[in-house]
């Protein structure tokens, strides 16, 4: 773990993913695929890629970009973020079923 994620509780997903060699594995395979070159820095932080079957999409260290943390406190609870507001975008996204993946940095 690290100090980011002891001290303030940085988190992406509701349910952790143990790491070590299973599906994830697949998941590595697909993004060498979509990436074969070794000098691009997927396996750093993640990448920018969309089909129609699914999505990767790199972690995010900035602001939000749809206005909602801008918005007043009249709002009301089920106001929330653009779907394409990248603070809330999934890592990773299977189209077909919904199923998805976040991650803090670092893919899976």
């Amino acid at each position: 773990m690290e100090v980011g994620n002891a001290l303030f509780g940085i988190s992406r997903g509701e349910f952790p993913i143990e790491r070590g060699e299973g599906f994830e594995e697949e998941l590595f395979r697909l993004f060498d695929v979509i990436a074969p070159d070794d000098s691009n820095s997927w396996r750093v932080y993640g990448m920018d890629f969309e089909n129609d079957v699914f999505s990767v999409f790199p972690y995010y260290w900035g602001d939000c970009t749809c206005g909602f943390d801008q918005k007043d406190a009249q709002w009301q609870e089920e106001d929330h973020h653009d779907e394409n507001c990248p603070i809330v975008k999934p890592n990773f996204h299977y189209k077909p079923t919904g199923f998805s993946i976040n991650w803090y940095k670092y893919p899976l």
